[in-house]
């Protein structure tokens, strides 16, 4: 009897892990595919503007919070835009919430092209989806941008409350997964619940 109950509880442990690792592993690869798919949009909205894109192998490794990698991008055709180590990874999660951080750690360009000098040479991006109520379809976005110049730093936030119907009743992934879905059309906006923008000079003399 002793023999069968330590059976039992070590086929659940087992059968658990299993499940959680493939769950794991399952999850990964639709993040990944959703990279790829998002990437591929982007690529697409560049060739009516004649550019180009070219984007290195998408890489995510973690556990539930994946941090998922592209080791460099090049846009190009009479410019040419550099980026280097782009990350996304999920820094909250729960059955309400998740939060998303985007951050391109390197921006080069060709300094001939005047206007790119707009370009940063950092640019980080944090979306934060929670769900305020999920019957109406009610759901708080909250948008930080930081972008790292030459001489100045510029942090601004958004805050919006929209709501869509689509949104009912929804898992929190299959929100965030139409919110970069560019064949999803755009959300009713239902109001601006806060903006803020900041820039600080790097001259300390300033």
């Amino acid at each position: 009897m002793k023999k069968k109950f330590v059976f039992i509880v070590f086929f659940i442990i087992s059968a658990s892990g299993i499940f959680v690792f493939i769950t794991n592993e399952y999850i990964k690869r639709l993040e990944k595919n959703a990279i790829e798919k998002y990437m591929q949009s982007i690529q697409n909205k560049l060739k009516e503007y004649s550019l180009n894109m070219t984007v290195s192998d998408v890489e995510c490794k973690g556990f539930i919070k994946h941090t998922c990698k592209i080791n460099d991008a090049r846009i190009y055709n009479n410019l040419e835009i550099n980026l280097k180590d782009i990350t996304l990874s999920i820094k909250d999660i729960s059955y309400n919430n998740i939060g998303v951080l985007i951050n391109i750690d390197k921006i080069s360009h060709n300094h001939y092209n005047s206007y790119l000098s707009l370009l940063p040479n950092k640019f980080q991006y944090i979306l934060n989806l929670h769900k305020i109520d999920s019957e109406l379809g009610f759901i708080m976005l909250e948008r930080s941008i930081y972008c790292d110049f030459d001489n100045f730093n510029m942090n601004a936030n958004l805050n919006i409350l929209f709501r869509e119907k689509k949104m009912r009743n929804k898992s929190i992934f299959y929100i965030l997964k139409e919110w970069f879905d560019h064949t999803t059309p755009s959300f009713y906006e239902y109001s601006l619940h806060y903006l803020t923008a900041q820039l600080s000079s790097k001259d300390n003399r300033s």
